[in-house]
């Protein structure tokens, strides 16, 4: 059943964080239906408690991103990894290892869609993070 919208004060924290560990349970478990409606729950509880751009929601929205991909919905998850993209960026800078991180799942679901130069870009601009904050020489930059 959807949450109904309430008051929420730090009292509700655990309970949001349960909801959060519980979609990624059934995420693991391959359970993308009950996933995807603990994610959107938590994402509901998150987004009051902690505000819309905070990296709690952030994090949800990538969760949910890899799992719409998974199922091969992908419009839907490059618009959820563009809002991870924006949050991610405002919390951490442009430059950081997360931003990549995103960067890459976006690559991922645009060579998904055929949207091969879109995908280069994501890559590429993956990179460029990586080897500012690895350097050239480091295992961790291809």
């Amino acid at each position: 059943k959807d949450l109904v919208y309430l008051d929420l004060k730090d009292d509700y924290l655990e309970f949001a964080s349960s909801l959060f560990l519980l979609a990624t349970t059934y995420d693991l478990l391959g359970n993308d239906n009950d996933a995807a409606k603990m994610y959107t729950n938590a994402l509901r509880l998150y987004n009051h408690i902690f505000g819309r751009n905070s990296i709690q929601v952030s994090n949800i929205l990538q969760n949910l991103a890899i799992l719409r991909g998974r199922q091969q919905k992908y419009d839907k998850a490059i618009v959820l990894l563009e809002e991870t993209l924006r949050i991610t960026i405002l919390n951490y800078g442009a430059d950081n290892e997360n931003v990549a991180k995103v960067l890459f799942s976006m690559g991922l679901m645009f060579e998904k869609r055929n949207e091969y130069e879109a995908a280069v870009r994501a890559y590429m601009d993956c990179l460029v993070i990586q080897r500012a904050n690895y350097g050239d020489d480091s295992d961790l930059v291809v």
